[in-house]
């Protein structure tokens, strides 16, 4: 599941599902770090990685 609205980066897995939030690559917003996310797929399973862009 893949969600953005908080701008809040946050990943998580509850039993098979995996809850992402990339955070937000544009300007900065209520103090929150400026970042992406990558998503890939290993063994079968989604992995996420969030990624903090410098300012």
């Amino acid at each position: 599941m893949i969600s953005g609205h908080s701008h809040k980066p946050d990943i998580e897995e509850t039993g098979s599902t995996l809850w992402l939030n990339p955070g937000a690559a544009g300007p900065r917003r209520f103090r929150l770090p400026i970042t992406l996310a990558f998503l890939w797929e290993e063994a079968g399973r989604p992995r996420a990685m969030i990624h903090p862009l410098p300012v």
